[in-house]
């Protein structure tokens, strides 16, 4: 696993979406510049739609950093696949056919959930929170 991905301490939560973002867009760099060389699932649990609006701002900035390796926005925001996902039963659907299916069709390397515990802190099912 490179460690170069990010070096610092996971940032306090209120830095969280943009740390993940950032994740997502460092996943398709080569591996010899610290990336993963392949996209990136966001399953997004958090109250309200994914950022993909800061995802898209993000990745222009981006583009414009590595445009010498043929970055551009549409191509890093179209290797960023995100999904909203409300319920611990719906997390367990994604990942039992969705997840699958994208990793057959897609080179993605990194799956990241924003978050897990809100999945179960909304819904308070003890049930689901054992499995």
């Amino acid at each position: 696993w490179p460690t170069s991905l990010h070096p610092d301490p996971i940032p306090p939560p209120s830095r969280c979406p943009q740390f993940i973002l950032q994740l997502a867009l460092r996943a398709q760099l080569p591996t010899d510049l610290g990336g993963l060389q392949g996209g990136a699932l966001l399953l997004h649990a958090e109250n309200g739609h994914a950022p993909v609006k800061r995802l898209r701002q993000m990745a222009e900035a981006f583009a414009a950093d590595w445009a010498s390796l043929g970055a551009t926005p549409d191509k890093m925001c179209d290797n960023v696949f995100v999904e909203d996902v409300t319920t611990p039963d719906m997390l367990r659907g994604v990942f039992k056919y969705a997840v699958p299916r994208l990793l057959e069709a897609k080179c993605v390397r990194l799956i990241v959930i924003d978050s897990i515990a809100a999945l179960f802190r909304a819904h308070g099912d003890e049930a689901h929170a054992e499995r």
